[in-house]
């Protein structure tokens, strides 16, 4: 399978440092082993940006020798994930005063033709299809939680005065759950990762006009998305993953990003 991928992260305005982080693997797109993660850091500046990084190596690291044993996409991800966990937890064990950090995830593995999501808190994956938009992964958080109660309508969980509370992440606990979805894909479909400093301010409908408008280009669309959510007051760390589906396969290698 051969994609074609770019990313971008960039620090919040109102913040001190960057704790947002992604990895590719590979960075030109074409493996089967491939792996895909943005995670969104919390528990101070030092604490978040320490936990999206720990996080973020962690999976890469582990998930392509994981899948060649297991041969599973779901079990190899969900290992990966745990493990990520537990290293955490056992980081803020062994240096106290980090204690409290944490850190949203989420996975993006492509096998043939399917496309598999895992994610545990409100960074989320959006697949652009035929020029339409679907949100994949439903966030962990306490208005969405309020929102599928019926308490809240869409309207007001952007606005709502704890839309940023979540209720999972890594690090919290020595285990987690995690959501996994499954998508068949097809040529030219696009896939979004992006932490909720890009999706708390910027239309989805938007973010669609700007996949569609800049598929031949990733780097230029990942600049695009970020650009408009900055233009639309956006003080939060941004960053976004971009995934377009092309086709064949061959060995490549892999790289990190942060702030």
């Amino acid at each position: 399978m051969q994609l074609m991928v770019s990313g971008k992260s960039i620090k919040g305005i109102a913040r001190g440092c960057n704790q947002d982080y992604f990895g590719l693997f590979p960075n030109d797109g074409m493996s089967e082993d491939n792996i895909y993660v943005l995670a969104d850091g919390m528990g101070g500046a030092v604490g978040g940006e320490l936990a999206s990084r720990s996080v973020v190596e962690t999976i890469i690291e582990c998930f392509p020798s994981v899948l060649e044993e297991l041969k599973l996409p779901v079990k190899a991800m969900e290992y990966s994930i745990l493990k990520a966990n537990l290293s955490l937890r056992k980081h803020m064990i062994n240096n106290p005063d980090l204690r409290g950090m944490g850190t949203t995830v989420v996975v993006l593995h492509f096998d043939q033709k399917k496309a598999y999501v895992a994610h545990v808190g409100d960074s989320c994956c959006y697949r652009i299809h035929a020029k339409r938009i679907e949100k994949i992964t439903t966030d962990h958080s306490l208005v969405q939680e309020l929102y599928q109660k019926g308490h809240l309508t869409l309207k007001q969980m952007q606005t709502h005065p704890k839309r940023n509370i979540i209720t999972r992440a890594l690090g919290v606990e020595d285990t987690v759950e995690i959501d996994i979805n499954m998508r068949l894909i097809e040529k030219d479909d696009v896939f979004l990762l992006c932490s909720d400093g890009l999706n708390s301010v910027v239309a989805e409908e938007d973010m669609a006009e700007i996949v569609v408008r800049n598929i031949e280009d990733m780097e230029v669309m990942c600049g695009k998305l970020i650009d408009t959510a900055i233009a639309n007051n956006g003080t939060d760390d941004i960053s976004v993953v971009a995934i377009r589906v092309v086709g064949v396969k061959r060995k490549g290698m892999w790289r990190m990003f942060g702030g």
